[in-house]
């Protein structure tokens, strides 16, 4: 019968094999594919000005840390990336 410390070495290795098929299966870029079939890389950019934001982009990242954040902030879906804005 086979050790416990060599069936934990083959579980541990089978594991990361596994993972990095499932990496390898689904592709871990992020790709669109155009009109004509061609698949090209998405890039992400950060938006600079939000339309709806009534305090502007970056505010977050701005405002005096003992300041309540506004309950517009907490529902918005760039919160985070209004507390890491450069502007």
């Amino acid at each position: 019968m086979l050790s416990f410390e060599v069936l934990f070495c083959i579980l541990l290795i089978a594991t990361v094999a596994f993972f990095f098929v499932i990496l390898y299966i689904t592709e871990p870029y992020a790709r669109a594919t155009s009109k004509d079939g061609e698949k090209k890389l998405l890039s992400i950019r950060p938006q600079t000005d939000s339309p709806k934001c009534p305090f502007g982009f970056g505010y977050l990242k701005k405002r005096d840390k003992n300041a309540p954040i506004p309950d517009e902030c907490l529902s918005c879906p760039r919160m985070l990336e209004c507390f890491s804005s450069s502007e």
